[in-house]
Order: structure tokens, then sequence, then C-alpha cells
């Protein structure tokens, strides 16, 4: 029996929709019997094991079902299928990708992916892998009420946040970076540092800063404005914030600044907006996808770490060191384990909630103390540490 693998969908439904937009241009065939219409289009090809996935979606007769599988084909040729509970596949980092699962209800985990070297649906977090393989990023959207500002009528507003996490692949610390208005355009440089442009409040100005993932420590490069890096290279093209916008060269490798060259601008920018059409392969017309051998397809679970509290350990989906060097563990999984009560106090534009331990103690927690990211609630381990005693930390390495 296939084991029913559970997803929360809406952090991939923008994925999703360019995908099956994509498929008005993906050549289809119809079963002369069964009058199911398929339409195949190619995801991704792993880049070790060569095998080439496939969205696939089968347009039942009578035009009102769509049932939805993920096939692949091997390097010798054979076509097989995933299991009918995955139903899409996108996102791709280092050969591992974002699967969608039929199951709605909302899981430990934001994501499942799948691990074609070893045929494994994952519950856990995927990371965009540095190119040294020591770090890798994670980006999370979510919204916030803020107080009106710039002039907006008194209350409150949904405020957009992009939150930006640096695991460590070594030890697996996870630490969130920065926090964002605007999607960050990240870069990696040669010493595994990452390069952003960024606005600073202080100078009221473009700054472009050199950010170590280990620690998020943002060491500022230069008052400028980023125009184009080549990571092959490892060269930038920046302009100092004056009026002339001289345009100058940083060698990282070298660590030396000088005008730029003739030729030099059209040359980097031609590098880092060049785009690559690899040839994509095709299903065949007549595949008969409903007669495919479903793969052997395993299951495990990535947590980040394990908390131990009075000898107890509590696995935990997610943890996290904020921009201001705290702790933060997610309450619900910990409240579970302890039967502790989460009570929200009053209908309150700011949240409030009241955590109560089952020999009467309790904690108050706030903005003050506490993050919510994707509608899970996160507390500063001080204050757990306060409510219950003395709790360790172990962080969980990824499995490589």
């Amino acid at each position: 029996m296939e084991e029913p693998f559970r997803l929360r969908r809406r952090p991939f439904a923008a994925m999703l929709a360019a995908s099956i937009a994509a498929l008005v241009l993906v050549p289809g065939a119809a079963d002369a019997e069964s009058k199911t219409e398929t339409f195949a289009l190619h995801a991704f090809t792993h880049p070790k094991t060569g095998e080439s996935f496939f969205n696939v979606f089968l347009h039942r007769p009578g035009g009102e079902t769509v049932d939805r599988r993920v096939i692949f084909k091997t390097p010798n040729g054979e076509w097989k299928r995933l299991p009918e509970a995955v139903h899409g596949t996108g996102a791709v980092y280092g050969g591992n990708a974002y699967v969608w699962v039929n199951d709605p209800t909302s899981p430990a985990f934001d994501g499942i992916y799948y691990d074609a070297a070893t045929d494994e649906l994952v519950a856990g977090e995927l990371y965009e892998t540095s190119p040294n393989g020591k770090f890798g990023l994670r980006y999370v959207m979510y919204y916030e009420l803020a107080p009106a500002e710039r002039g907006y009528a008194p209350g409150y507003w949904q405020s957009k946040r992009i939150a930006v996490f640096a695991k460590n692949k070594q030890n697996g610390v996870l630490r969130q970076i920065a926090v964002e208005r605007e999607w960050p355009n990240l870069r990696w440089l040669p010493d595994g540092t990452l390069l952003q442009q960024r606005y600073s409040e202080q100078e009221k100005q473009n700054e472009v800063v050199r950010i170590d993932p280990d620690t998020g420590i943002a060491e500022r490069i230069a008052l400028a404005s980023l125009r184009a890096y080549d990571e092959e290279l490892g060269l930038m093209l920046y302009a100092y914030n004056e009026p002339e916008r001289k345009l100058y060269i940083y060698d990282f490798h070298e660590g030396t600044s000088r005008p730029a060259r003739a030729g030099e601008k059209e040359e980097l920018f031609r590098i880092e907006h060049a785009e690559s059409s690899p040839e994509r392969p095709e299903a065949p017309a007549d595949l008969d996808v409903d007669a495919l051998p479903v793969a052997e397809t395993g299951f495990r679970r990535n947590d980040e770490a394990m908390l131990r509290i009075d000898g107890q350990d509590v696995p935990l989906p997610y943890a996290y060191f904020g921009v201001d060097r705290k702790l933060y563990l997610p309450i619900r999984p910990i409240a579970d384990a302890f039967g502790w009560g989460i009570e929200r106090n009053g209908a309150k534009p700011e949240y409030e909630y009241t955590i109560s331990t089952k020999d009467g103690g309790s904690i108050v927690v706030d903005r003050a103390n506490s993050s919510i990211l994707n509608f899970r609630l996160f507390v500063d381990a001080a204050d757990i540490r306060a409510l219950y005693g003395d709790l360790t930390i172990d962080w969980i390495a990824p499995k490589r």
C-alpha cells in the first residue's frame, strides 16, 4: 500500500499554475479507447542520475476529471511513474525537486521534495546549495501586521516580508540572515560568502555588502550600486552613488578595485544575462501512463533539530537563530509533546498568546519575544527555558 504523503500546497501554487500554462506548447496524445488526452511537460533532468522527469496531465473522458502524475525516464530508456500521491514537481535545487501531493492537510513541514539520488520523498525543507556545498539558502515569503506608515490612514496593514535563511550543511545550524521588503538578489562569492546590493537606512543610499552565511554579519564593500557580477571570474561591475556613476570592477579573487575598461560593461552584462536554451526532452506521444510501473519510493523526514527537555527528545521541523541572534523554537511540537496549552489573548491587531504548562506555569508571548512565519509561532528559547527549565538543542546536518 502506498503511504499517504502530506503537503501544504499553498507555497507552490504559483509554480504549478506556470506549469499548467506551459502545457499548451507540449505535444499531446489521445487514447483511442478511453479518449484520455495526455499532456506531458519536462520538469527537470537529474544532473547525476540522468533521469528525466515530466509532469503529466491526464484529461479523462467527459473533460471533467484531470489526473496528475509524475513520470520519469531512466538513462537506459525505461519509463516509470512516482506513486499516485505525487501529482507535480518543480523548483529543482541540486537534483532535488519540490513535489505536490494529493493530501492537502497541514503537515509539520511546509514542503516535500523528491530526492532522485535515493528515490525518496523527503518531508523537509529544500535549500539552494552554495557552489562549495557548505551552505544552503531558503527564502520564506510571509505577511505580518505592521503599523500604517508613509502617510497611510491610521491602523494596521498587511506588510510583505521575505526572510532569508542560511543553513550550515556541515553542522546543521540554521540562521536567519536577513528580512527584506522585496525579493533579495543574492550571489555566491568565491569564498562562500554572499554578495548583495541593499538600501542603507542609515546612509539613505544603496550599499554593496558581503554577508557571512555562518554568522549573518554583513560587511560593507562600498556605498554603490551593483551593475553585474560574474561568478566564474569573481568580478563585480559597480558604480559609486555619485552623479557621474562611473563604472568600476572589483576583483574578489584579488580583493582589488579599478576603473572598468572599455567593453567590460558589455561583456559582464552579456555573461550575467545570457540565456541558455537546452533541448527539452519529450515523452512519446503514445505512452500509456496508467500502465507504467510505479517506482519503489521511500520516505524520510528531515528535521532541523532535536530538542531535549527534561530527558525527553522532541524533533523540531523548524528552529533558527534570528537576525537578533536569539534562538527561536516552534511552540506547537513542544506543546504537543508536553501537553501545554496555547491560547490567544483577545482579538487584537497585534498578536498575543498565553502558553501554559500542566503544572500551572505560564508565559505571555508577543512580537517582543516571538515571531510568526508561515502561520507558525516561534518563541524565544530563553522564555521556554524560563517556563520549563533547562533545555538543549542538537542541530541535524542534512543527509548528503
